[in-house]
């Protein structure tokens, strides 16, 4: 029976309240007390704060440099007589304790740190400090203290410790009966109320727990459609809707795992196929370099070496985006829309093609006008979709054909096109070309099936459309609209 006992949840759960609410007390009690004293010193430093320059300023403690044996007798007399509670001290200015007003052999120090008390002279914000104080080393105490001068030059000071070892002990010790009893009280009066409201909650929490269990085991067990139905109201209520909820959240996050683990797979063939286009253009003027090193002169050389670079640039910018691609698709992240030229950065990116265009014997041509403003995009993206567009263009036009870059004004907008002279699409596969992975009857070889796939979802994303205008064996026309 007493193993039973202290084998139910609501026992264990009894003796753990019980526990943590008593050594939160104990805490309390300890606290309250330290707090109180801390409290009485800082209160005692406000109010005392000027005792010590009253002393320095009122009294000659000092006589060509020599203490002042008769006035001191006098200033310590009169400082016990007017206020029993403090003791006061004569430093030299290195800290020293030249004379004070403690009986012998009680001082167990003879020198004080004087960085406090320097602190406390200079302070101007009635910040609390504490020091050592000479009878209790091991413990710092309130103090008040000022610059003894004699013809404007520093010669001591008067360091007065606000509560003298008799007048602590007297506040240790109502401190340890008042405040003790009172917080022992509150503390105890507290626990009861607190151990019998936690007793009843712990029995409503444990009264319907079977049913969660068995909820929980069945949604363990592969029932994904398992929930709690709890006809009680309480925190036991609660749980059991946010197991639901979460129940909910689970199922939902399978399939966005699935999709992920989807959109992963579809990454890594993006990544191949967006980096083919810079990594060509690297390999074929390096190899140019290469060859004909000794053909080219200082400039086109540095022409060279210059697309070199800007391709590499532009294949890690490449891979980035893609990443930040993936990251737009979940809703994660959204275009950093900036003013930028499009007309220039269509030249920058013709000019990463020229080699290939060459090598294909394909002529690109340039339909822009002379001013165009400013349009307002995510500038990495839309090279993204130009170059896959670009890209598409190379792998299905004809040798010696042509792909037209083209921009044209519009109203609060301009429209982008890129147009080909390739082998066209057929009508019943136009509407199917941005899907993922898919590839038209007369696709070239070489490509994924994610280039148009990648642009659509950017210029979905600019809250935009794009368009495609195709005949077979004519060519292949996309056109898409930008804000200014």
């Amino acid at each position: 029976m007493k193993n039973q006992i202290f084998s139910s949840l609501f026992w264990k759960l009894a003796l753990i309240f019980l526990s943590s609410l008593l050594i939160v007390s104990l805490v309390f009690i300890f606290i309250s007390v330290k707090s109180s004293g801390k409290h009485y010193q800082e209160v005692s430093q406000r109010i005392s704060r000027p005792v010590a320059k009253r002393i320095s300023k009122h009294n000659h403690l000092f006589l060509n440099g020599q203490l002042n044996e008769a006035e001191l007798k006098n200033v310590f007399h009169d400082v016990m007589v007017v206020n029993p509670a403090i003791e006061v001290y004569l430093l030299d200015t290195l800290g020293n304790i030249l004379a004070y007003d403690a009986p012998l052999g009680r001082v167990k120090v003879e020198q004080i740190n004087l960085q406090a008390v320097k602190a406390f002279i200079h302070d101007e914000e009635n910040t609390f400090f504490t020091a050592t104080n000479p009878r209790k080393p091991e413990v710092e105490h309130a103090f008040s203290a000022a610059e003894i001068k004699e013809n404007d030059q520093l010669i001591g000071y008067t360091y007065v410790v606000l509560a003298s070892e008799i007048y602590n002990s007297a506040i240790d010790q109502l401190l340890g009966s008042y405040y003790l009893k009172n917080a022992g009280w509150s503390v105890l009066v507290a626990l009861l109320g607190a151990l019998l409201l936690g007793l009843i909650l712990i029995w409503l929490l444990t009264r319907n727990l079977n049913v969660i269990i068995n909820g929980v085991k069945s949604f363990k067990q592969g029932n994904l459609s398992a929930r709690i139905q709890l006809r009680s109201q309480g925190e036991l209520t609660i749980l059991a809707e946010q197991f639901n909820l979460m129940a909910e959240t689970i199922n939902q996050n399978i399939e966005e795992l699935k999709q992920l683990d989807r959109l992963k797979r579809e990454l890594t063939a993006s990544v191949s196929h967006d980096l083919r286009t810079p990594l060509a253009s690297i390999q074929g003027y390096a190899e140019t370099l290469s060859l004909k090193n000794k053909d080219l002169d200082d400039t086109q050389k540095l022409e060279y070496a210059s697309i070199i670079f800007r391709s590499a640039e532009n294949m890690k910018r490449l891979v980035d985006d893609l990443f930040e691609l993936s990251k737009l698709e979940s809703g994660q992240m959204e275009p950093k829309l900036e003013p930028f030229s499009l007309k220039e950065l269509i030249y920058d990116i013709s000019a990463k093609y020229k080699l290939m265009a060459e090598e294909k014997g394909i002529q690109i041509r340039f339909n822009l006008p002379d001013k165009l403003p400013l349009i307002y995009a995510d500038i990495g993206m839309i090279e993204r979709v130009l170059q896959n567009l670009i890209d598409n263009a190379m792998r299905h036009t004809y040798r010696n054909g042509s792909i037209e870059l083209g921009i044209e004004q519009k109203k609060n907008s301009v429209e982008v096109w890129v147009a080909d002279t390739g082998v066209g699409i057929k009508e019943n596969e136009l509407p199917y070309i941005f899907d993922r992975y898919r590839k038209t009857s007369n696709s070239a070889e070489g490509g994924t099936g994610l280039g148009l796939a990648i642009v659509k979802k950017i210029i979905d994303l600019h809250k935009s459309s794009i368009k495609v205008e195709s005949k077979l064996e004519e060519g292949t026309r996309f056109s898409f609209g930008l804000p200014m």
